[in-house]
């Protein structure tokens, strides 16, 4: 399950953004998805200063403007070690993204953690590539516009943070 959150502007909105990415691993899954989203905001021509940890007892609250949480797994849930970063400040804007591996259909969840009321969240497939032969030789465009959509979502979240 990847958790992100993320507050993003582009260059119509505010300029360097400070943004760091904690995610609960280095997993493959966590760096392709820390990637594809600094890929996304230059694309998009946003000025973010995007920072990875993977250390979450290193968490600083106070070194960055917004935050966005990586967390990866097979079924939804929120990792524990990633709860308790949460429960231990979040005083900036969060969005917690969720990718779930093994999972082969395409889908964007808005998500409600009422547990969380500082945290909007959302989830997706952490699908990156159609399986086999078909998707070496495939644009994988469905996934691409997937993935996208909940990156869209977070700079949505950041861009209302920031008052763009």
């Amino acid at each position: 399950m990847l958790f992100i959150t993320f507050i993003g502007v582009g260059s119509v909105f505010a300029a360097d953004v400070d943004i760091s990415v904690i995610s609960n691993g280095n997993s493959v899954i966590n760096v392709k998805a820390y990637h594809y989203i600094k890929s996304y905001a230059k694309d998009t021509g946003r000025n973010y200063n995007l920072n990875l940890t993977h250390n979450l007892n290193a968490v600083d609250w106070s070194a960055s403007d917004y935050y966005i949480i990586l967390n990866t797994g097979t079924d939804g849930s929120l990792d524990t070690e990633l709860i308790e970063v949460i429960k231990s400040g979040t005083p900036q804007t969060v969005v917690l993204v969720t990718l779930i591996k093994n999972r082969s259909d395409l889908f964007v969840n808005f998500d409600d953690h009422s547990d969380y009321p500082m945290v909007d969240a959302v989830s997706a497939a952490s699908l990156w590539r159609k399986p086999g032969l078909s998707g070496l030789f495939s644009s994988n465009q469905e996934i691409k516009d997937m993935h996208n959509q909940w990156i869209e979502y977070i700079f949505s979240k950041i861009d209302e943070a920031a008052g763009s």
